[in-house]
């Protein structure tokens, strides 16, 4: 996959932003397959970042998660989106299915400096430009490839994740409750032989 270099886009919002133009530079990392669009337009700079949160090919096949910001190799958030002056904060889980009908209620979007909501005004113009943004990442073509990217650079950890909160609790658990059921199986064999006819 080599979609890496950087190139420009231009959107025009619905009116619910008031119909603004606004245009971001897009980059893509082939390892994660996470995809960085630098946004420049009235009263908002920043980026938002889209990865696919796949664990497989079956399972979560159509989550997403959008970043407000985006995230170094170091696991930091930089460049979170400033809108109307004020930097927003929060990240997004969602489905494909659920880009078309995104609205600021679903993101919710808070400032970085209180962590109280945006203005309506603002959150409103940050969720049109996400919704234009999600709309442009669930239309390109290597979009499944940018999925399974993201589903391999994860693996490792989820793996990690599901074998201790899951799999060795759970392993536990079949041991004790194997335990119990021998100890139960010897009780009912004694007292089976308690009903047997007694013999002088």
């Amino acid at each position: 996959m080599s979609h890496t270099d950087p190139h420009d886009l231009a959107l025009t919002l619905p009116n619910t932003a008031r119909g603004r133009s606004i245009h971001a530079k897009i980059t893509t990392n082939p390892a994660t397959g996470a995809v960085r669009y630098q946004l420049t337009g009235p009263h908002l700079s920043g980026s938002l970042s889209v990865t696919a949160v796949a664990w497989t090919e079956t399972h979560y096949p159509d989550r997403i998660r959008l970043d407000l910001g985006h995230e170094t190799q170091h696991g930091t958030i930089v460049d979170r989106p400033t809108v109307y002056g004020t930097e927003a904060d929060g990240y997004h889980h969602l489905t494909i299915t659920e880009i078309p009908d995104l609205t600021r209620a679903h993101l919710n979007p808070h400032r970085r400096d209180d962590h109280r909501p945006l203005s309506s005004r603002a959150a409103e113009y940050l969720a049109a430009a996400a919704k234009a943004i999600l709309t442009h990442w669930a239309a390109l073509p290597h979009r499944d490839a940018l999925i399974l990217a993201a589903a391999r650079h994860y693996a490792p950890r989820r793996l990690a994740h599901l074998q201790q909160r899951t799999i060795d609790p759970l392993k536990a658990q079949l041991a004790d409750l194997t335990a119990q059921l021998h100890a139960a199986e010897e009780l009912a064999a004694a007292l089976c032989a308690l009903t047997a006819p007694a013999t002088l």
